[in-house]
């Protein structure tokens, strides 16, 4: 008898894991484990397995935290908070932590406790755990570091859900635009802002009722936020 309920439990595993979806992106941005993904499948909140995407060859495996996209309704604003050359490796690595954070979490929506990090998100064939979809810098520069956009259904949706502002439905949502600089100290450059005033307007053009609106790292005490969100 337990041998029956044994295998029965393992056909209704296989059955499961072949019904699980191909990641939309490919392959390369899934993280290869040699482990099984039962256990992560088990302690996963009922109903939520769905995070879980097999590559085409089910030789791979991995999480894939765009699942949950929304139609896009905001714009959040940040800032890098350092210094205006600081590099790209440096902001890079003070925002893992937020991936690093969540893979030690018993959190099981989905359970990932223990698994190697990885956003699934792609610059240059490369993984990033930058959370920015914009970077502007003093000059003005605008660099678009993950894929903002995606249509569905005739509806814009956030393709890259970005780890940035610290909800999860409003990063489903939102698509994140940050100054290099310490904006709360200081007051944003000409071209800066013009830059993200251009930023701003074209994604506007997507969703004209786009909400604009800071992060909460910009709004302390004497910040200067508020005298150049009035040039917004």
């Amino acid at each position: 008898m337990n041998k029956i309920i044994y295998l029965s439990a393992i056909l209704l595993a296989v059955t499961f894991l072949a019904s699980l979806s191909v990641a939309d992106s490919g392959t390369d941005s899934l993280y290869p484990y040699s482990e099984s993904i039962l256990p992560y499948l088990n302690k996963t909140m009922e109903g939520r397995c769905f995070w879980f995407s097999v590559s085409s060859d089910e030789k791979t495996w991995g999480v894939d935290w765009n699942k949950e996209r929304l139609p896009f309704t905001k714009i959040i604003i940040h800032h890098t908070g350092g210094s205006t050359d600081q590099s790209l490796g440096e902001i890079e690595a003070i925002n893992k932590e937020r991936y690093i954070a969540r893979y030690n979490s018993s959190d099981n929506d989905p359970y990932v406790k223990g698994l190697e990090p990885h956003s699934g998100h792609m610059v240059n064939g490369k993984e990033t755990f930058m959370p920015y979809h914009y970077m502007i810098y003093e000059n003005g520069t605008v660099l678009e570091w993950l894929n903002p956009l995606i249509k569905e259904e005739g509806a814009w949706y956030v393709d890259n859900v970005a780890w940035h502002a610290g909800n999860w439905t409003t990063n489903c949502e939102s698509l994140s635009v940050c100054l290099i600089g310490n904006y709360t100290a200081n007051y944003p450059t000409e071209k800066q802002l013009q830059s993200l005033k251009n930023v701003i307007a074209d994604l506007k053009g997507y969703n004209p009722k786009a909400d604009v609106l800071p992060h909460k790292a910009l709004i302390v005490p004497g910040s200067k936020y508020g005298e150049w969100l009035k040039e917004l």
